[in-house]
């Protein structure tokens, strides 16, 4: 199998080196003033009988031009104009045109070069899944970038390997890419002691790898820059480029992150304001459904201690991540309130509203800032259930527990029904929850709304017919 590869291969460079001769004998005539020591070929034949000397002129047009992402040499494989070979005729005109059209082609390829040159990940993608086949040739690849890496391009290389593990269609042909490759893994062969495409088995199969060999990539990142700063890297992945599609790309992306740094990823990145706020959201979005052994969000900073303990099991905790617990969460959730992502946003919290409702409440309580309507809406679907005595067994302890972090939003809740409905059974739910919640008497007496602390204290004065 492996003969016939390089069959194949010495076939395929066969072929372009034909076509190699047909370009550099059109260009001939015109390099020998600036390489006088340069030999000339008089015929295409001769010119093909000589490599050597091939080599020596394509190595000095490479000299020219260092920066250029694309060799001069492919360039007549491109061109349409130039089928037949008459057309690579030395003349003066021909060359002349042959050249200027070639050149004007090379020029915006010098031109993207430098924009590519500022993005190690846009090579790496090019390349494609064959550059992590093995340590050796990983590290070639980002040599050949020709980029120096940084946090900002390591980011960009977890943005790539979050969105394009599967399917990713490389514009290198595999020939192109071993041959760009070949010095590093034909003079060396994989260390027993790091991984390789064989040893980790990412997808790797018979017609070449399928994914990225993360092992590979964390094992080169973490050896060849230790100086990495990994909290600066977290921030830089706010990128236009990112957005976590599925379950895979999230673990894509924290897998390489851990395995090269050594250190959990940084949630607090995600609740800092981003630029990218799609990316941003999709990242939270497959965050909250991450399983524990991939993300957990006790370390939050801004995690709510479990509001009912283990001494209520009947009241649902939340996922095994402990999403909802995180208040950084629940708040950064609710600053999209105001963009044009609300609605996105407002569709994440239908999960704690089925799923553990008493959770998200006592969330929202904790919530230092309200964030406009989706603030205000998800307490409008959860306080008539939670701030009425009998709606839910549960009641009494939500009542508590948003008492004892937030007993404002508590009488703000009684004060915001007693204007809508303006009814004794307003009244009558307000004075059940002061007898059996005492510590909320205070709170609820010392409200602003004069008409409401009036009803409540001529209601308690005539209990006969309030009972």
């Amino acid at each position: 199998m492996k003969e016939d590869g390089r069959q194949r291969r010495r076939e395929g460079g066969g072929a372009i080196k034909k076509d190699i001769a047909c370009l550099v004998h059109a260009l001939t005539p015109l390099f020998l003033p600036l390489f006088p020591s340069l030999p000339s070929f008089p015929s295409k034949q001769e010119y093909i009988s000589n490599p050597k000397a091939t080599h020596t002129l394509l190595k000095m047009l490479k000299q020219t031009h260092p920066d250029a992402t694309s060799s001069l040499s492919l360039l007549p494989l491109l061109d349409g104009d130039n089928t037949e070979s008459s057309d690579l005729v030395p003349s003066a005109s021909a060359a002349t045109a042959t050249t200027s059209r070639l050149l004007a082609r090379e020029a915006s390829s010098i031109a993207n070069s430098i924009l590519l040159s500022s993005d190690m990940a846009g090579f790496i993608k090019d390349i494609g899944y064959s550059c992590t086949a093995s340590v050796e040739r990983f590290r070639e690849a980002l040599k050949e970038s020709g980029v120096g890496i940084d946090e900002r391009q390591t980011a960009l290389i977890l943005c790539l390997v979050a969105t394009t593990h599967t399917g990713l269609g490389n514009e290198m042909s595999p020939m192109a890419a071993n041959e760009l490759l070949s010095s590093s893994s034909s003079s060396s062969s994989p260390s027993s002691s790091t991984p390789a495409a064989s040893d980790v088995g990412e997808g790797g199969t018979e017609g070449g790898p399928t994914t990225w060999n993360l092992d590979v990539m964390a094992h080169v990142l973490a050896a060849d820059y230790p100086s990495l700063d990994w909290a600066r890297v977290a921030l830089e992945l706010d990128q236009p480029r990112l957005f976590i599609a599925d379950q895979q790309a999230l673990s894509n992306l924290l897998t390489l992150y851990q395995r090269a740094s050594s250190t959990p990823f940084p949630l607090r990145v995600l609740f800092r304001p981003w630029t990218n706020k799609v990316g941003q959201l999709s990242f939270i979005h497959q965050a909250i459904a991450a399983p524990p052994d991939l993300l957990t969000f006790t370390p939050s900073s801004g995690r709510m201690q479990e509001p009912f303990g283990e001494s209520m099991p009947d009241i649902p905790q939340g996922p095994p991540n402990k999403a909802w617990l995180s208040i950084d969460l629940i708040s950064t959730l609710l600053s999209f309130s105001e963009t044009s992502l609300w609605y996105s946003a407002r569709t994440l919290f239908d999960i704690p509203l089925r799923y553990c409702p008493e959770i998200l409440i006592c969330g929202l309580a904790c919530v230092e800032q309200a964030w406009g309507k989706l603030h205000s809406e998800l307490l409008a679907l959860l306080g008539p259930v939670y701030f009425r005595p009998g709606r839910s067994p549960h009641a009494v302890n939500v009542i508590k527990r948003v008492q004892q972090t937030n007993p404002q939003l508590l009488v703000e809740a009684f004060v915001e029904r007693f204007r809508s409905e303006e009814s004794a059974a307003v009244v009558r739910d307000t004075l059940a929850v002061m007898l059996l919640v005492p510590s909320t008497q205070q709170d609820v007496l010392s409200s602003s709304c004069v008409e409401f602390v009036v009803a409540l204290a001529a209601a308690a004065a005539d209990k006969v017919r309030v009972y």
